[in-house]
């Protein structure tokens, strides 16, 4: 399989993001910005798939926010009608994203050398729980340990 890159307007990859996650495909794109850094950093690849219904707190995921500008944050509290997500280097949450708006949530990240897969479990933990949490510092002799666990394990 061959991939080719191309640069979109935000809109436009808006659009595009929003028509392949419907049809059930995954997405993959360069991130932007820093604000979940050090798990995601801008020019990070990100594979996201369509999220269906298994979203669970500390998940990434891909949504509309109210100013129609795509966000890619991590769920921190899941409601009835939505969840409220906050960016792993951002000091408070983002504010609440109806079911609506979530387009996909991230299940691979490629960047500086490393290729994390969340759909595995132990994966899934170490991005969750040891080197994400707000109550460990995200040490970057950690980082690269678990991100070295992550590589062997898939």
């Amino acid at each position: 399989m061959s991939t080719a890159r191309i640069a979109l307007e935000h809109g436009d990859f808006g659009r595009i993001a929003e028509q392949v996650l419907a049809s059930g495909s995954r997405i993959t794109f360069c991130a932007g910005g820093q604000s979940m850094a050090p798990f995601i950093r801008s020019g990070d690849s990100v594979t996201v798939a369509p999220a269906g219904d298994s979203l669970r707190i500390g998940d990434v995921i891909l949504s509309r926010t109210a100013g129609e500008t795509l966000l890619l944050h991590r769920i921190v509290e899941k409601r009835e009608d939505g969840v409220l997500t906050m960016g792993d280097a951002t000091q408070g949450p983002d504010g609440f994203v109806a079911y609506s708006r979530i387009l996909g949530k991230v299940v691979c990240i490629s960047g500086l050398g490393y290729n994390f897969h969340l759909r595995y479990p132990l994966n899934y933990l170490i991005a969750k729980r040891i080197i994400f949490s707000r109550r460990l510092p995200a040490h970057p002799l950690l980082l690269r340990f678990g991100k070295k666990v992550a590589d062997l394990l898939g």
